[in-house]
């Protein structure tokens, strides 16, 4: 404190005043409604305190697996009061309401990365809860809508509006393909899914006769038909995506170790497949009496490459 004698001693009195005046209380809150109090990056929370001056603590971490969680108010009486009533307030405006939709439409209504669910609860407010795991057979997928009445109207609005959009096209491919667009450890169906934002499903157990292959493409219009673009190219393309029927290889490996490379169940072999991409046949009924089988490889440079390293290791070890 700087000042004449007079002036220290006021200032003295005053804050000695303002230190008796402080005192710290506590309320109770529902652990699911931590959120709604805090607010969309913390806003409610800095206006509870900028609007009261009272200085506002969650102590969540006392006991996380208590259902309810103490907020701390410290400052004046009137301070103390004014926090608790704006708490209550936003505590009493707050319900729950749930909406159903189909569960094939969960994905898109979560979207890649997680993105469409986290834009509905930034624009509105609401905290979205999807429960998937109350009936895992069932085909409708309850949504949870937790915040005042206007936030849970505009997250059901969102949530309509994606739904709204969203439908489903076919499109069919040579069954010899699905491998090649599938690719390697599945990495090129990701890459049509989170570059296009579709849902892309192979239904390759409708007819499992069948040549053709038929894939579901869900999504709205600009997705299906920018996931269907992609598989074109996949199938069309002349440089790496080339059509597996005219693309294959022949290698030779010792008849004696044709049971190893399939392995137990056919092990080995599917898991060539899937690793490399490529569609494997051996051929042990091409000439009974010789000693060596010969092992078809389908697929592009790449797959074909990695299958028959994978094989040749087999061959070696043994």
């Amino acid at each position: 404190l700087i000042g004449n004698e007079e002036q220290q001693k006021d200032a003295q009195r005053l804050i000695e005043k303002i230190i008796g005046d402080i005192s710290a209380s506590f309320i109770s809150v529902p652990r699911t409604l931590v959120s709604s109090i805090i607010g969309i990056k913390g806003g409610r929370i800095k206006n509870i305190r900028n609007n009261t001056g009272a200085r506002v603590t969650i102590k969540g971490d006392r006991d996380p697996n208590s259902v309810e969680v103490e907020i701390e108010l410290e400052g004046n009486e009137e301070q103390q009061r004014d926090a608790k009533h704006l708490i209550e307030k936003i505590i009493g405006d707050i319900s729950a309401s749930f909406i159903s939709v189909p569960r094939t439409l969960v994905p898109s209504i979560i979207g890649i990365k997680g993105e469409h669910i986290k834009n509905i609860r930034n624009n509105t407010g609401a905290r979205v809860t999807i429960k998937g795991d109350r009936d895992p057979n069932s085909v409708e997928v309850e949504i949870e809508l937790q915040g005042n009445e206007e936030q849970q109207r505009d997250a059901k609005h969102l949530i309509k509006k994606i739904i709204g959009e969203i439908s489903a096209s076919f499109i069919s491919v040579p069954r010899t393909l699905v491998p090649l667009i599938i690719g390697m450890k599945g990495e090129r169906i990701k890459n049509i899914t989170n570059n296009s934002g579709a849902r892309v499903s192979i239904k390759s157990d409708r007819d499992p006769n069948s040549v053709e292959v038929e894939i579901e493409l869900q999504g709205n219009e600009e997705q299906q038909r920018d996931a269907k673009h992609l598989i074109e190219n996949i199938i069309n393309s002349d440089d790496d995506y080339v059509s597996v029927m005219d693309d294959k290889s022949l290698i030779t490996v010792p008849r004696i170790l044709v049971s190893t490379i399939i392995g137990k169940q056919g092990e080995r072999i599917n898991s060539i497949r899937d690793s490399s991409g490529a569609k494997v046949s051996i051929k042990t009924s091409w000439d009974k009496h010789s000693d060596d089988v010969k092992v078809e490889l389908h697929g592009n440079k790449e797959q074909r490459r990695d299958a028959q390293r994978m094989i040749e290791e087999i061959v070696n070890i043994d």
